[in-house]
């Protein structure tokens, strides 16, 4: 399998940012970046670009994508690694993103659902006219049905470097996960690169990611093909695929450490672990019930704040009963009031 054009894509200071509001200290920044880079993982994606312009961005928010190469601690003088940083459209404006000058972050990761598709196709558009590189990124891949798809991708700009398929509720199957490789790999140009973003609600990622692999080494896929992963698995409820069982299979597919996993750990040991005494992630069995009802990941965490004494039978009750709009989007204030009408 190691003709396989295959790269990692670590998303702990992005997605892990959920568990803390991104408030990560520049300590904990450095020692994340010095990491990935030193064990030599391809693209690191820093965190979200926000329009913002107070001096008072704190973390993996922010609006200098050079702020990397500012920091005298941050060491990334002749590595390999590319940066990456996520942008939301439903947040920033083609106006808030600068021209590309040269920038350490030249990658922008685009994210958007399938009622913000007309807000997306033309940022991604502007962004790339700015010299930007784009990763885009339909959340909610299951949420298209073969033709919705189609149209999509074929809509998307072809100047793209990637399109990611996104397990954004944990709970996409086999079948399903080939199926949109399949789409995605007879539709896009040769040049587009396949993505792929797993959550691990129901404790598979990892068998996922070997279904990904397999099907693309079967159809001898020569396009890049970049998988998603956080140390220790950090980010929202149930986390993600892990970093460094991600690289440990790398590792065995190319029949060499490519990636140095003991780096890994002993950045897991000394600085992710200790946010879990504050910050939980990772499945239980309530960001399970959320997969299988097919739900946003957030009603795990947020109805365990409106109440923190629910029982996952209540939990699964309020989910099954709640309307349909409610689903795919969650906010802790609407959770709220409607667990309080439904409860009067």
């Amino acid at each position: 399998m190691t003709n396989l054009n295959l790269e990692i894509l670590d998303c702990t200071l992005r997605d892990g940012g959920y568990v803390n509001d991104w408030r990560f200290s520049s300590g904990f920044i450095e020692k994340v970046i010095n990491t990935l880079t030193n064990a030599r993982v391809e693209n690191i994606e820093c965190g979200y670009f926000i329009k913002d312009k107070k001096e008072n961005i704190y973390g993996a928010l922010f609006n200098d994508l050079n702020f990397l190469k500012k920091d005298p601690n941050i060491d990334i003088k002749g590595k390999e690694s590319n940066f990456f940083a996520m942008v939301d459209v439903a947040k920033v404006e083609i106006d808030d993103i600068p021209n590309y000058s040269g920038q350490i972050i030249d990658t922008l990761r685009v994210v958007f659902y399938k009622h913000q598709i007309n807000i997306a196709l033309p940022l991604i558009k502007s962004i790339l006219d700015k010299g930007f590189k784009v990763l885009a990124q339909p959340m909610v891949t299951i949420d298209y049905s073969e033709n919705e798809y189609i149209d999509l991708l074929r809509r998307i700009d072809s100047r793209v470097s990637m399109i990611s398929i996104v397990d954004s509720f944990g709970n996409i199957t086999k079948n399903e996960l080939i199926r949109y490789i399949k789409l995605l790999d007879n539709t896009l140009d040769n040049s587009i690169g396949i993505g792929l973003h797993l959550h691990d609600n129901l404790e598979n990622a990892i068998l996922l990611l070997n279904n990904f692999i397999e099907y693309a080494y079967l159809i001898n896929c020569k396009r890049k093909l970049i998988i998603d992963s956080s140390l220790s698995g950090i980010g929202r409820g149930a986390g993600n695929l892990k970093t460094e069982i991600l690289a440990y299979h790398m590792n065995e597919l190319h029949n060499y450490e490519k990636y140095d996993i003991y780096a890994f750990l002993d950045c897991i040991n000394t600085t992710i672990l200790p946010l879990k005494h504050n910050h939980n992630w990772g499945s239980d069995p309530f960001t399970k019930a959320t997969a299988l009802l097919n739900v946003h990941p957030n009603y795990a965490k947020f109805l365990r704040v409106v109440d923190p004494n629910i029982s996952l039978s209540s939990f699964v009750n309020f989910i099954k009963n709640m309307p349909e709009e409610y689903r795919t989007h969650c906010r802790l204030e609407k959770t709220r009031k409607l667990y309080e009408k439904n409860n009067k």
